[in-house]
């Protein structure tokens, strides 16, 4: 599969993860689940994530990584910085060979 694919489903698989563990753990609003799965979801916090665990990949995982963070996107969210964004691309790309 594709770098940009597997990070695609790794996204989608995050992202359930997430509001999974946020509708089981709170009772909060649909509004307000969205605004704190943000928190979870952006670039910033995945690019945070990696970062904490990438000292615990296998050397396939960190292979998977150095190959999903230097997939060319030419897609920049506006909340984002350029070195975030490549970081959670990785993060997704880890997730989706996970899931995969």
């Amino acid at each position: 599969m594709n770098n940009l694919v597997i990070a695609y489903l790794g996204d989608a698989v995050y992202e359930l993860y997430i509001r999974e563990m946020l509708v089981n753990t709170t009772n909060f609003k649909p509004n307000k689940l969205h605004r704190e799965a943000i928190k979870y979801v952006k670039a910033q916090a995945q690019a945070e994530i990696l970062n904490n665990i990438s000292d615990k990949l296998t050397d396939k995982e960190q292979e998977i990584v150095r190959r999903s963070r230097n997939t060319e996107n030419h897609h920049l969210p506006k909340n984002a910085n350029h070195k975030d964004y490549m970081y959670a691309t990785a993060f997704e790309g880890l997730i989706g060979y996970l899931y995969d």
